[in-house]
Order: C-alpha cells, then structure tokens, then sequence
C-alpha cells in the first residue's frame, strides 16, 4: 500500500511552540525554520495572531518531504490595506518531486488566504504559479557589471590567464564608468543623498500619495522591518536606507538598497558575486527628482560598496530613460505573482492587470532573500 501524502497548516501559536515538527521524521532536515528567519517572520508589522498561517509541511506517510513558508505583507488596493499572504522557501528534495508535491503546497497555499502572492519565485516555481492560473506583474530585470572576474571565469575556466583577461575587461568597464561620471555629474550635484537608520517623519507623511490602484503598502515600521532583519545568516548582507535632499534640504525622496554575496548567481552558474540591488523607493516630488535619478543615485551608492554586479528591476523601465547607455543589460524579469479568491479586493479583472499595478522588488518577502 503506498504511503499518504498529507498537508499540514501550521500556525503562529503553533511555530511558536516548544517543537513544532515532534509528529514526523525530517531526516533532511527540511521542515525547521532558520533562527535568524524565525526572528524575522515574529517582527513582521503585518502579522496577525495566534490563528495565523506561518507554515505548509507535506509529508510522505510519516516523513517530512516539502514545506512552504507564508509571510503576511501588505498591498494598498485603491487606497484600502490588504493583507497579502507570500509564499517563502517553497522546497520539495528532488527524489520527491514526481509526487506532485510542490504543485499540493501552492495549492494548499492559495486556500489559507483571499490573497496570496509569490515575490522573485524561481523559473521552475514561476511556470507552476502560470500554469496554476496565478496573475503575473513582471518586472524588468537588468544588470551592470562591475566586476568581470566572475563571468570570464564562466566561460573560461580557472585557466592560466584569467586573472589577466579580467583586470583587460575590468579596464574596459572602467572606462565606461568615468565617462558615465562625467556625463551624469551634473545632474547628481543637485541632489543630497545622505544614509538613515529609519524613516523619518516628514517621509512617512509623504508615503500615501496617489497612484495606481494598487500598490505596496508602506510604514516606518515596515522599513525598519526590512532594514533590521534577514532570512539567512550572510556577514555581508546588508539593507540601507537612503534619504534624498536638494540642495534646500527638501526631502524629495527614499531609496532602499540591499546588498547579497552569491556563491552561485543566476542559471549561469557566475561564481562568488557580490551583488547591489535598488529593492524599494518613493518618489515624493517628481517635478525635481525622477526615476532616473534614482537609479543613478542607487548605483553611485552601491558602486561605493565595490559590489560586482548592480541589478535594477523595473515595472516600467522606460520611466527610468534609456538603461543601455548607462552599462546596464536586460536579463530575463523577476516576476511577482498574484492569486485571487472570489471575496478577495483583487478579483476584479481590471486589477489582474500589470497596468494597475504599481511594484517594487522589495514589495514580498523576496527582499529578504
């Protein structure tokens, strides 16, 4: 008789207890959720109570063999609050996936809430999520090498040789740079941009300005959610804040940056990347500062970090005028993906449309990854 797969939901209360998992055996390992995680998804502003859904195990007979986090967010919908639930860490071990597990968990995901969502899923996941009839906000992924080592070293090998063929396309690159530099120097003299523990609060009576129909949801405790906590234990992971200013010291605006050490990055297999990435940002007076300038002043700052790479992910990239001349190269999106039950604020049809959507990568819990 084959053994029974089962779901099981776990909740706050429960994650909470003494040893949540007692019930099954986890020779892998899987099902135990990383002290640095557990400290964030238990400061989260938007979660509940006790009766929360924190956790989706599946087991096989009696052995743990996928698991699936949620992670409660909040989105605006047309100026009204809505809770989000994201999954997070969806694993099934590979010798597990025939079963159709992966598939059970989001489907048990999608019943725990009216609104459920995936933030940065990987490409496998991503066709599950499509095929699963999720909607799907992309947006733009694009890159600007800093450093070459990482990707003459995946297509060259560790060869005699590659240290020089890196520092030649390093060279290149710094060419770019400077003359990027120079080219953008003035309109960055205008602005002041200056790093900050928490947002302050002439930002926070900024923040609710209109848009589109919908957004993500922002709060200082929110931000400072985001720039106190992490999902994994990485010494050179960091979130930081960045407040900016014109020259009369009007507050015009905020970025958040999250910088991440890869030892493998992307389907390509670059080894050993420090990666800079633009996450969240508000624009509160776009007659001065624009998206552009943001992404120049992002990537001024990161470069700062000496990271190796700079990524930019955009709703609307054409917002932000040409990226190419400035060195960075479109890859593939990172993609948000939304589902919607029947009494959910985002059943509508107009609003399973990108264009009613107004993103951030860091709207989801993928800003902690």
């Amino acid at each position: 008789m084959a053994e029974r797969q089962t779901l099981h939901i776990l909740t706050r209360a429960q994650i909470a207890s003494a040893n949540p998992y007692a019930a099954w055996e986890d020779p892998d390992g899987l099902a135990a959720i990383n002290p640095r995680k557990m400290a964030a998804l238990f400061a989260n502003p938007s979660l509940g109570g006790d009766g929360d859904p924190m956790q989706i195990i599946g087991t096989l007979g009696n052995r743990v063999v996928g698991r699936i986090d949620l992670v409660p967010c909040q989105i605006v919908v047309r100026g009204v609050p809505t809770r989000v639930f994201y999954g997070s860490d969806l694993f099934v071990p590979e010798q597990f996936r025939g079963s159709l597990m992966g598939v059970m968990l989001i489907l048990k995901a999608q019943g725990v809430h009216e609104t459920v969502g995936a933030s940065g899923p990987s490409q496998i996941a991503t066709a599950i999520y499509e095929k699963l009839k999720w909607f799907d906000i992309p947006l733009a992924r694009f890159i600007m090498l800093r450093n070459s080592r990482p990707v003459v070293q995946r297509y060259y090998g560790d060869r005699v040789g590659l240290g020089l063929l890196a520092a030649l396309a390093n060279g290149a690159l710094g060419v770019h740079r400077g003359l990027l530099a120079l080219w953008n120097g003035p309109r960055l003299s205008g602005f002041r941009c200056s790093a900050a523990e928490t947002l302050p609060a002439e930002a926070v009576a900024l923040l609710d300005s209109p848009g589109r129909p919908v957004r993500g949801a922002r709060s200082a405790a929110w931000i400072d959610w985001v720039l106190k906590h992490a999902f994994s234990d990485d010494p050179q992971r960091a979130h930081e804040l960045f407040l900016v200013r014109d020259r009369q010291e009007r507050l015009l605006g905020y970025f958040v940056l999250k910088t991440r050490f890869y030892p493998v990055a992307t389907h390509r297999d670059f080894k050993n990347v420090l990666l800079g990435s633009l996450q969240d940002w508000r624009i509160f007076d776009e007659k001065i500062l624009g998206l552009r300038d943001v992404v120049l002043l992002a990537t001024r700052e990161l470069v700062q970090r000496r990271v190796d790479a700079v990524e930019i992910c955009l709703q609307d990239p054409a917002r932000a005028g040409p990226l190419r001349p400035l060195g960075f190269v479109r890859v593939g999106s990172m993609h948000m993906l939304f589902k919607a039950g029947p009494k959910s604020p985002l059943a509508e049809a107009e609003l399973q449309k990108p264009e009613a959507w107004d993103l951030r990568p860091a709207d989801g819990e993928s800003v902690f990854g």
